[in-house]
């Protein structure tokens, strides 16, 4: 009985960092990530944004948002004025991945 206990810990435990490994998977450096609205850079990065906090810091030409998620992963939004939009995740591992998405175009 005591390896079946063990053995069903082992795999939800398994399973549980296949899940953390597929949205890993999805994130890679080379993702191309589309200019919008911080809702819309986080929906292609994978998150609900209606599940993550935001906390939202100004700086001299421009803010940057960091979205947490409720397991620990987050997404951390530049906009600057200087430098344009600069997207970075994270995740409780230590794994990171970043994008520079450059300017907004001045005409719609």
């Amino acid at each position: 009985m005591r390896v079946c206990v063990l053995a069903a810990i082992v795999f939800s435990a398994c399973s549980s960092l296949s899940r953390e490994n597929a949205r890993i998977a999805s994130t890679p450096q080379h993702l191309h990530l589309r200019r919008g609205t911080d809702q819309d850079i986080l929906r292609q990065v994978g998150f609900d944004p209606t599940k993550m906090k935001p906390d939202e810091t100004q700086g001299p030409d421009g803010y940057a948002t960091d979205y947490t998620a409720p397991n620990g992963e987050w997404v951390s939004i530049l906009r600057s004025a200087s430098t344009g939009i600069f997207v970075m995740y994270g995740d409780r591992t230590g794994q990171k991945s970043s994008w520079e998405l450059g300017f907004h175009e001045t005409s719609q």
